[in-house]
């Protein structure tokens, strides 16, 4: 999980990757395919089909990591991509279908897998003062704590580029540790065959940035402020249980160590459905001053229902209007979950505001009609589905986000984007 200096910060509420890549699938009649017109897809998936206008579905006989296909005058078109690690995990979808039209993107990028090989980084930790011990964040790794003159060994890490962030905290107090200063180390990690990276971590004042404190609030709701780095590594800062956060001292020389693509994520939630949820996205090289948002400005959505209990419905009422302190819609998500014994099934539906153009409603597809879908990744009857139909508001455009691989919240400056979502569940 996420590292955090807090134990009591709050998980999300939806994943992460909210409207994490791109989106696909057509309306439109019976048009002829248009000559230059096409969609390109780049993907590890092992299934995949495509829909051009309203036509029917088209299993795409996988080579090479990519496909493409033209378009008709509609300009709208599907992609369907299940996971090769599937059946997955409560976290990972067995299955992505996008709809958008060509107005948006014609480039569709999904890699579930996203990356092949891991390494291993270890080294020493050393110059931390009385009463203070070390954490090491790096990805969704944590290492601590960390007294002065130990060591440390991450392994099974992705063997990229990484950052790895590390906070002296104070724990005179153990009940209340405070955090102190930090560091950022921007590491090579070479795959394991190559041996383990050796990176050590000097806490003193000439090689760490100092921490201040900053407040946060949310009305109507919680909230978090992260720090989510260029290389991927994102560390909880503080909450609005705590009434703070911490933030680089950037009058401290040693916060030139935070640079350009390093992020404050302001990440909040409400408490009741129908259910809210918000990021703002600062520059970490500046001050983000105190942080507060009044969750109730967002306006609530009640759409989105299953209009019958079978394994692959029909959703209606997808019309949105965001209030005035909301960026643009830009999509509808819609989740199906489903427990089959020891079997999980997860299917995530993006489907742009260009796809729907005036339609509030949507059929999910039955691709089990194909002989070759893989049957671990369908709905079967006699199982409770869990919905959610989340409506997804941004600054970005939806090429913005395809441009950037995904995960906008960790990666666009200036960042504003909300979620309002409705769920319920079926047993067909």
């Amino acid at each position: 999980m996420r590292g955090k200096l807090f134990s009591h910060v709050s998980v999300f509420l939806l994943s992460a990757a909210t409207l994490a890549l791109t989106l696909s699938c057509g309306g439109g009649g019976g048009v002829s395919p248009s000559p230059g017109n096409r969609v390109t897809v780049t993907t590890d998936a092992d299934w995949a089909a495509y829909q051009v206008g309203s036509g029917p579905w088209t299993v795409v006989a996988l080579s090479g990591g990519s496909f493409s296909f033209a378009l008709d005058s509609s300009g709208k078109y599907g992609v369907a991509l299940h996971n090769p690690e599937g059946p997955g995990s409560s976290n990972d979808p067995d299955v992505v279908i996008y709809q958008a039209s060509k107005e948006e993107t014609t480039r569709i990028t999904h890699v579930f897998s996203l990356y092949q090989e891991s390494g291993e980084v270890r080294g020493s930790i050393y110059n931390l003062g009385v009463n203070e011990v070390a954490y090491l964040y790096l990805f969704d790794f944590s290492s601590g704590p960390h007294s002065n003159g130990g060591s440390y060994d991450i392994i099974d890490t992705p063997a990229v580029t990484t950052d790895i962030i590390g906070v002296a905290l104070n724990v005179s107090n153990q009940q209340n540790p405070v955090p102190l200063r930090a560091t950022i180390h921007r590491v090579d990690v070479p795959p394991i065959s190559q041996g383990p990276v050796t990176e050590d971590f000097d806490f003193s004042s000439g090689a760490t940035f100092d921490l201040v404190q900053r407040s946060v609030s949310v009305t109507g709701g919680s909230g978090e402020v992260l720090i989510a780095s260029k290389n991927g590594t994102v560390v909880s800062l503080g909450d609005t249980q705590a009434g703070y956060f911490y933030a680089a001292d950037v009058t401290d020389p040693q916060s030139s160590q935070i640079e350009s693509g390093d992020l404050y994520v302001f990440h909040g939630w409400g408490s009741a459905l129908p259910g809210k949820e918000f990021f703002r996205t600062y520059d970490a090289t500046g001050d983000p001053g105190s942080l507060d948002k009044n969750i109730n400005e967002i306006a609530s959505f009640t759409g989105g229902t299953p209009s019958s209990s079978v394994p692959y419905p029909e959703y209606t009422g997808l019309s949105y209007t965001p209030s005035g302190v909301s960026p643009e819609l830009r999509a509808f998500l819609i989740r199906q979950d489903q427990t089959q014994g020891t079997n999980f099934v997860r299917w995530e539906v993006y489907i742009s505001t260009g796809w729907l153009d005036t339609n509030t409603t949507y059929q999910v597809p039955d691709l089990s009609m194909f002989n070759t879908f893989p049957t671990s990744a369908t709905f079967q009857n006699g199982y409770q589905v869990d919905w959610t139909v989340s409506a997804f508001m941004s600054s970005a455009t939806i090429q913005e986000i395809i441009d950037v691989g995904g995960d906008p919240e960790y990666k666009i400056s200036g960042l504003a984007m909300d979620v309002a979502f409705n769920q319920g569940s079926f047993t067909p």
